[in-house]
């Protein structure tokens, strides 16, 4: 009994050698492994292409040893394994991926960040998404492509949110140049100053009022694309409005930077 109590020993201890061999190497250990963050960037692009698109993930392990990890892509194709090592009680790490688009099968583009080991441990991938139109295309202009095919349901679509970009981004370059009439916000010197006062007032009211128009865009929108919700025309109805609305607010504001100068 004496010589199998200690072989049963000699054994154990030999299993706890390689088991921990094993982690200094770099092998996975037990232990949850998960993605708890996924972005792209930028989340949406509008210009030449190509361009390269960075997509970051965040994995977390509960325990120490190693975690593969790879990147799957919408075009169907997939990074090779990479490795992160992790030490006892270590915080999240993040990882990232540089993939530079040149002709997008449509207007958005994906990147999942899949664990391949421990696989035991594993969580269905998340995807990061990222909108993609390369204005250097003839076939990117949906709107050109409406006015010779006809009213294609796709295309009336694509044409919507090639529109919505466009007024989006003429409202952001508004706003901009709206609160740079402002003046630079009042310093501790200027606290006193009237004007500079009333300056920072009309500052944070307009951020104020800009932050409750955005939001009643939202509203305003929503209403509109379950006017005709579940029917195939409520996306589209949904961008028309957002369009209409942008638009109304950019030549709001400058109007009032007509009347300012």
């Amino acid at each position: 009994m004496l010589v199998k109590a200690t072989r049963f020993i000699s054994v154990a201890l030999s299993l706890a050698a390689v088991a921990a061999w094993g982690q200094d190497v770099g092998m996975p250990a037990p232990g949850p492994a998960r993605v708890v963050g996924l972005a792209a960037q930028p989340p949406s692009y509008r210009g030449p292409c190509p361009t390269t698109l960075r997509f970051t993930g965040v994995i977390e392990k509960g325990a120490r040893g190693a975690v593969e990890y790879y990147w799957q892509k919408s075009d169907r194709t997939r990074t090779a394994l990479q490795n992160l090592d992790f030490l006892l009680n270590d915080r999240p790490q993040e990882v990232s991926m540089l993939w530079t688009v040149d002709r997008p099968p449509d207007d958005e583009v994906w990147a999942a960040l899949v664990i391949a080991e421990p696989t035991e441990s594993s969580t269905p991938a998340r995807r990061a998404t990222a909108r993609v139109i390369c204005t250097n295309r003839a076939e990117a202009n949906a709107c050109a492509r409406l006015d010779e095919v006809g009213p294609i349901g796709s295309l009336v679509r694509e044409c919507a949110e090639q529109r919505y970009l466009v007024a989006e981004e003429a409202l952001g370059r508004a706003a901009a140049t709206f609160v740079e009439s402002l003046g630079v916000p009042a310093s501790t010197e200027s606290a006193e100053d009237p004007t500079a006062e009333a300056d920072a007032k009309r500052r944070a009211f307009f951020e104020e009022s800009q932050a409750s128009w955005e939001a009643y865009r939202s509203a305003a929108c929503e209403e509109a694309y379950y006017e005709f919700w579940p029917g195939s025309m409520a996306a589209t109805a949904r961008l028309e409005c957002l369009i209409e609305l942008t638009e109304s607010r950019s030549a709001y504001l400058q109007n009032r930077l007509e009347v300012q100068e």
